[in-house]
């Protein structure tokens, strides 16, 4: 079995957490090989250092310690034509709805994740390509984000023409759009004025950054069968991002298109309801004012 850690670099408590499992998967699994990306202080923490460009960037399983930040770093870690290993996502104490697992239970879920008896949440990821290049060489979990590149800041709005499957849809005069997945609807598109969306359901979600107009709302598209198209028609340059990392520049008259990725990302939950808890817990969904609760 080959395991892919990730933490945050220089974090005490995180390295801590990160021994600690490692020593326990040493313990219960036989020849099991255990790897992190980049450098590291700790060498007891890994057999060895994969590089994600190495050909045999393959694992059965990735451990994340901390936040959903962790969870979506490990994501970019993973090429975009890799199948991506199933992900047990733990938390320090912070809330967040890719953060299923407390690291203190870490035992226990690796014990159940073994044996098959925790659920899965099979999430969808999308790619971008400029003029047929993939942009980052990864798939984003959350979002692909079109908007003013920071050389831009205090100037004009963007003017991006968006198609869907070679067909105009609109001119998007805006800071930006947002391209999520239903994973990244309660991210930058849920602040964004985006829809909540379960992450199970394959859909494509378009939602303005700031726009011009009033009646430019938020739209979902299916997944599956549709390629977004998103031109430059501006005077200036816009910045594509992907959950969050700037990956490249979109210059004026360039194209991106956005697509479903080939691969998903699956990440392990404890029941099939825990995104029903999640939305009630951290977004506090559809309570009312006056509500203690």
């Amino acid at each position: 079995m080959r395991v892919l850690l990730a933490g945050k670099p220089g974090d005490q408590k995180v390295q801590s957490a990160l021994i600690s499992i490692c020593k326990y998967l040493r313990e219960k699994i036989a020849g099991v090989k255990l790897f992190t990306v980049g450098p590291n202080n700790d060498q007891i923490i890994v057999d060895q250092y994969s590089d994600p460009f190495d050909s045999d960037f393959r694992f059965d399983f990735g451990v994340s310690v901390g936040g959903d930040g962790t969870v979506l770093h490990m994501n970019s870690l993973i090429p975009v034509d890799v199948k991506p290993p199933v992900i047990i996502p733990f938390s320090l104490g912070t809330l967040g709805f890719l953060l299923p697992f407390n690291v203190n239970d870490y035992a226990k879920v690796i014990d159940a994740a073994v044996k098959h008896e925790l659920c899965m949440t099979v999430r969808d990821r999308l790619e971008c390509m400029i003029e047929g290049d993939n942009l980052g060489n990864a798939a984003a979990l959350n979002e692909i984000g079109i908007g003013r590149s920071p050389a831009a800041a205090g100037l004009q709005l963007t003017k991006l023409e968006c198609s869907i499957d070679n067909r105009p849809l609109t001119l998007a005069i805006a800071d930006g759009i947002l391209v999520s997945t239903s994973t990244g609807s309660t991210a930058y598109s849920l602040s964004a004025g985006g829809p909540v969306m379960h992450p199970s359901c394959p859909a494509l979600i378009l939602t303005p950054i700031c726009p011009r107009s009033l009646s430019f709302r938020p739209l979902v598209l299916p997944l599956d069968s549709t390629v977004l198209s998103v031109k430059n028609c501006g005077d200036s340059d816009a910045e594509v991002s992907m959950d969050g990392k700037t990956v490249g520049i979109l210059s004026k008259g360039q194209t991106v298109h956005i697509r479903k990725a080939h691969h998903p990302i699956i990440t392990l939950t404890p029941t099939d309801h825990e995104w029903i808890d999640r939305i009630n817990k951290l977004l506090g969904w559809n309570r009312s004012f006056n509500s203690h609760e």
